[in-house]
């Protein structure tokens, strides 16, 4: 699931920017930049902005009480099996994007399989963040690729780029202000 729809997003773009026109900038083509968008702000913030059911299959090294879930903002577990076998609701719990066993150690090396939903479920903010990084992209397509200008002089300019590790993500400062409105969820050491 998307956070919007390319329909959702020309009815955004269109009450207060350049129409996209359906001519140049395809269902196919809003589509991608959305793929596009939802990808690098899980990137950046350690999970999706929509939500999704995502199964997961964990096989634990040790007897542990803790598994640590891929996508932390986990929201509802659906269920657990091991090695096969449905466990109880009264084995776990979920707490801070981890599968933690209530009076209960995940037995050494069977397979855990645990379905679950995650992400922050579209809030308003990130839709308009989503519709914000489809209009700028469209933007820098209608310019010939090049991007928007923060500072020029008579011999120099500097363009608006991406930058990660300052903050500035997509390096357009609105859709960069909103992204860095939500915690990082992104577990050291893991990509």
């Amino acid at each position: 699931m998307a956070t919007l729809t390319a329909d959702e997003v020309r009815d955004r773009v269109s009450r207060g920017g350049e129409p996209l026109d359906e001519s140049a900038y395809s269902d196919e083509w809003i589509d991608g930049v959305i793929a596009e968008h939802d990808a690098r702000f899980a990137r950046y913030r350690g999970d999706i902005p929509d939500s999704a059911e995502v199964v997961e299959s964990l096989r634990p090294v040790g007897g542990t009480e803790r598994l640590v879930l891929r996508w932390p903002k986990a929201t509802v577990i659906d269920s657990v099996t091991v090695d096969g076998t449905a466990l109880a609701d009264d084995y776990w719990e979920l707490r801070d994007g981890m599968l933690c066993g209530i009076d209960y150690t995940w037995p050494r090396r069977l397979l855990v399989v645990v379905t679950y939903t995650h992400g922050w479920d579209s809030p308003d903010d990130l839709k308009r963040s989503c519709a914000m990084f489809v209009e700028k992209t469209a933007a820098v397509s209608r310019m010939g690729g090049a991007r928007e200008v923060r500072a020029a002089g008579p011999d120099f300019s500097s363009p608006l780029l991406p930058n990660a590790t300052k903050g500035a993500p997509t390096g357009w400062s609105e859709v960069d202000g909103i992204w860095n409105s939500y915690p990082d969820l992104r577990l050291p050491g893991i990509a």
